[in-house]
């Protein structure tokens, strides 16, 4: 069922109107002959994208060629950081961590010489 409604049929007149206004503006677009390679934005970026990777590839070798001296010297030795959160690790009964204990054969109770285990004070509050 078509409408019959006049302001339909203006809407649709005006449309038909700007249609033909641009087809009529609009350069016409030709087809590529058959064959033809379109270039795309990609062949700058690929030459960009070599260019750095021989760059790349020259500082490499430049650094890591046999005899060469690093730019400035390491020591390694010297440099100390210490965190600022450090003392969150610094947890009761820590030498059990970080010592190993000795048990020997026939020394007694080889319990006691593990010391944060023999004076436990320090961690316990009065109950």
């Amino acid at each position: 069922m078509p409408d019959r409604d006049p302001a339909d049929a203006a809407l649709r007149a005006r449309f038909a109107a700007l249609a033909a206004d641009e087809a009529r503006t609009a350069p016409p677009f030709a087809v590529p002959p058959v064959g033809h390679v379109a270039r795309g934005p990609w062949r700058p970026l690929a030459a960009a994208a070599a260019v750095v990777l021989l760059a790349g590839a020259g500082y490499a070798w430049w650094m890591l060629r046999p005899g060469a001296a690093a730019p400035y010297p390491i020591d390694l030795a010297a440099v100390t950081w210490t965190a600022p959160t450090d003392f969150l690790l610094e947890t009761p009964g820590i030498a059990l961590m970080r010592d190993v204990p000795s048990f020997t054969a026939g020394a007694g109770d080889a319990v006691t010489d593990l010391p944060m285990l023999t004076d436990d004070t320090v961690r316990r509050t009065p109950s």
